[in-house]
């Protein structure tokens, strides 16, 4: 069974109900006074943890200096995103420096990577024949796939950035040192689950993903004058910005679109082939892009200003990857269930929604009656629940 990424703290919980209420995907519930959260369903947005008003929902975290201990080289990994909390070069190089002298032995930029698998999803946007869906972001990615299984043949298969980053140092650094460490510096919630620890993703050239947020109050302690080498690549910067998505020159037009609610509604859209004339489809679960993650400490629009100010000043060529290289090869996870078995419990689900009042006031612990309906028809629930029944 798939686990799940986020801890519930009781202690803190109010029971107010308010992550319910704004998870896009309907994935939690209250369940004898305890929020649980549907590890299946769950697209690791983040939304429920930032928007929780007395910090009941936390995310796993690691140890920090007692796994650098374990390896004998380690690497930490910098998205794109990172920079737009700096108004120079020179700032930014002081915190990467800073982060180095954490205990890492380098600090590699990756954001030459990113602006080639942008340009990539780019080029293959223009000769394709029918919509074309990017999204270098897990949790966009997890939600066509769990909802929109109709739209997963115009994901372009492409490789997150970080993975990329992190199969070339490993390359690079094979038979050099006997353990090597990758960390992977995170944006956002979704970026850390790319990672094994402490998510478990075997599959994932990384081996640690840490918040950015976790690590900056003691990066920031030990900032000083001494500053790392900052060369970064201009369409890797602008890839973290949704405004900023329609920088490359293309024939077909790009709709670039930001936040989780907005995503679906486009893809709903694109779904009732709507959106056919559109070349690209850009998808961004955080607001402004990537540089509008939870993990990021300056805000969006700030960071847009500084992205742009970065970009004139940035020289990085962008990586030469190869198409190997460039390729995620995603797989649709195929839901076994038979269709008829699937039609007869959406009739079933149809048949106790017609006994509930249909309020979808969330007082029995579920988002609506329709997720109650099935949660009853599942057996995990009874209609007992509906307060407004027990009224009548």
């Amino acid at each position: 069974m798939t686990e799940p990424r986020l801890t519930y703290t009781l202690e803190s919980c109010t029971h107010c109900l308010h992550c319910m209420k704004i998870c896009p995907v309907e994935a939690i519930h209250l369940e004898n006074g305890i929020v649980k959260i549907d590890p299946v369903q769950c697209i690791d947005c983040g939304i429920c943890v930032a928007g929780c008003p007395k910090g009941g929902l936390t995310v796993a975290k690691i140890p920090l200096e007692k796994t650098l201990s374990s390896y004998d080289y380690k690497v930490a990994l910098v998205p794109g995103s990172f920079f737009a909390q700096f108004a120079s070069l020179e700032e930014a190089g002081q915190m990467l420096k800073a982060i180095q002298s954490l205990g890492f032995d380098e600090v590699v930029d990756y954001s030459d990577i990113e602006g080639a698998l942008y340009l990539e999803g780019i080029c293959r946007m223009e000769v394709a024949d029918q919509l074309c869906i990017t999204s270098f972001c897990p949790s966009i990615n997890a939600l066509i796939e769990k909802n929109y299984p109709m739209l997963f043949e115009h994901l372009l298969d492409l490789e997150y950035p970080c993975e990329v980053a992190a199969r070339q140092v490993r390359a690079r650094l094979e038979g050099k040192y006997p353990r090597i460490g990758i960390y992977s510096l995170c944006d956002c919630l979704a970026k850390m689950a790319l990672a094994k620890a402490p998510f478990g993703n075997q599959a994932s050239a990384i081996d640690h993903a840490v918040a950015i947020s976790q690590i900056f109050p003691a990066a920031n302690r030990q900032k000083g004058k001494a500053c790392f080498p900052v060369t970064l690549n201009r369409e890797g910067l602008m890839s973290n910005v949704s405004d900023f998505y329609h920088y490359a020159k293309k024939k077909k037009p790009i709709i670039a679109v930001d936040g989780v609610n907005h995503c679906i509604q486009a893809l709903e859209t694109a779904e009732f082939g709507a959106l056919d004339k559109i070349g690209l489809l850009a998808l961004f679960a955080c607001q402004g892009g990537c540089i509008g993650g939870s993990y990021l400490w300056s805000n969006p629009f700030i960071g847009e200003v500084h992205m742009e100010k970065l970009s004139y000043l940035a020289g990085k060529h962008v990586a030469a990857l190869s198409q190997t290289e460039m390729s995620g090869h995603r797989e649709l996870a195929m839901d076994k269930t038979s269709m008829p078995l699937k039609m007869q419990r959406y009739r079933s689900v149809n048949e106790v929604l017609e006994k509930l009042p249909r309020f979808d006031c969330g007082a029995c612990g579920y988002p609506n009656c329709r997720a109650l309906a099935g949660a009853i028809v599942d057996g995990k629930a009874g209609l007992h629940l509906c307060r407004v029944r027990k009224e009548e």
